[in-house]
């Protein structure tokens, strides 16, 4: 299938679509190998956009997330879910340190506070996000995005959203949550 979300996408539908408050843009990777020293664990993902943990209502327990700053310049850092935190650095703070994604190394500068289990059961901490740029240009090399979250000024009008998206972007786009 041919990727059909662009940044400039996400650009038009926040400058274009009525009651759009921001939007978050997303590169994803499943059951990718993460490193520290000797430790690995395998994760999910999510290159985001300094928006994006707003949207999702996350926060850091420690350190902080991703900033504009951060994907404007291409940073090679990274904010961890605390199942990962766990895994690699159990016995140490992991801010400032060291880990690798595919050879590359990446600064922890957050971690992300632990949510439990989700609807399916499975963890909702088992993650790494990065800027959007950063995985775009130094992991994935995709010029395109994976996912495009939109958040409203008035939720009530979604409908009305999405019927304002759809018709300038003939795309499959996803139900809220």
């Amino acid at each position: 299938v041919e990727p059909t979300l662009r940044f400039e996408d996400a650009t038009a539908i926040e400058a274009d679509i009525p009651n759009v408050r921001r939007v978050a843009r997303g590169q994803t990777a499943f059951d990718i190998d993460v490193q520290y020293r000797d430790r690995t664990s395998t994760t999910v993902i999510f290159g985001v956009s300094e928006g994006w943990m707003d949207i999702r209502d996350l926060d850091v327990s420690a350190g902080r997330g991703i900033s504009a700053e951060d994907v404007e310049t291409i940073a090679r850092v990274v904010v961890i879910g605390e199942d990962l935190r766990r895994a690699l650095f159990p016995d140490e703070d992991p801010i400032g340190k060291t880990l690798r994604i595919a050879a590359v190394p990446f600064q922890v500068q957050g971690v992300l506070l632990a949510r439990g289990a989700g609807p399916g059961g499975s963890s909702l901490d088992d993650l790494l996000l990065l800027p959007v740029s950063t995985a775009s240009k130094r992991l994935f090399s995709r010029d395109y995005l994976t996912s495009i979250t939109v958040q409203l000024d008035d939720p009530g009008q979604y409908a009305t959203a999405v019927a304002a998206i759809e018709k300038r972007y003939p795309t499959p786009w996803t139900r809220p949550r």
